[in-house]
């Protein structure tokens, strides 16, 4: 419609959209240069409420069992009790408590595990948590990548869980495959690494995953659409749909054209996530694309 001309036409339809959640609500609220209005359902909790939490929850078996898993560094394990309590919880109220409780208590992963057992879609503040803040604004000093950037891949790669291995092998938070990390550590000199099995260790995954995302961020002009689209996929795809399209593409479009479902829906889902951490961190007049990806054709 906006190519026939029928501008009004299609406002009506950009319009509407503006109230759906995710990519599509958010790239037409920038299309028509409005606000996006990010519902997010996460109340603001009080010290009292925390208490409240803590006072039900701190003496139940499974999180005694879980304090003591993390004390021994079982981080699978932990993981696997949360998962089957979760899984067996009869009452479903509970599950915006108990994400709000694991997310209090700083176990970011359990708060996604929660609030997608529970359906909670816009609990934004429980979905999207903040965790390894240190470890990820060490690892990016001098790169180029924002550490909201950072947080959206992490988070789309493994909903923040560090022991997450893909049936292809990636590891971790940032689920880096090891030939991949392999070659990635002997260009950093911040990392010894000697074993996948490292992979699992939050420090060293953050350190190889974000120097991997900036190669890729750097060979791709800073460009998320194309970065994302390479990290996942590969960068040599990414230059194969790029001379498919051949510059006749405007981003969404590009986007849908790319063959694979993953890699498109993993393109959308980063940048959405991007656009919530930022608007998490406190930035303020966030576009879910900047303007150099928005105007560019691919």
């Amino acid at each position: 419609l906006l190519n026939n001309k029928q501008k009004n036409e299609a406002n009506k339809i950009l319009q509407a959209l503006t109230n759906k959640r995710g990519f599509y609500g958010m790239i037409s609220a920038q299309t028509l240069n409005q606000p996006y209005l990010l519902k997010n359902q996460s109340p603001k909790i009080t010290q009292a409420e925390i208490s409240t939490l803590k006072a039900k929850y701190d003496n139940q078996p499974y999180v005694k069992r879980i304090n003591e898993l993390r004390y021994f560094g079982m981080v699978s394990e932990l993981s696997n009790e949360w998962r089957y309590m979760l899984n067996h919880q009869t009452n479903k109220s509970e599950y915006l408590a108990l994400s709000q409780y694991a997310l209090q208590k700083g176990w970011g992963d359990l708060s996604i595990q929660a609030t997608i057992v529970g359906k909670l879609w816009n609990n934004w503040t429980e979905r999207l948590p903040i965790m390894y803040k240190d470890l990820y604004n060490k690892a990016l000093k001098n790169k180029s990548i924002p550490l909201s950037y950072a947080l959206a891949i992490s988070r789309q790669e493994s909903a923040l869980n560090s022991t997450a291995k893909s049936p292809a092998g990636a590891r971790g938070l940032m689920q880096l495959m090891p030939a991949t990390a392999k070659e990635t550590a002997k260009k950093v000199d911040t990392v010894t690494y000697v074993s996948s099995a490292q992979l699992f260790d939050p420090k060293t995954n953050i350190e190889l995953g974000t120097s991997y995302l900036n190669t890729v961020y750097l060979q791709n002009s800073n460009n998320r659409i194309l970065s994302s689209a390479a990290y996942n996929a590969g960068p040599n795809r990414v230059k194969k749909w790029l001379n498919n399209s051949n510059g006749k593409l405007d981003a969404a479009a590009f986007i849908e054209s790319i063959p694979f479902t993953e890699t498109r829906n993993y393109v959308k889902n980063v940048l959405v996530y991007d656009y919530i951490y930022q608007t998490i961190l406190g930035k303020k007049d966030v576009n879910i694309l900047n303007p150099n990806e928005f105007n560019q054709q691919y």
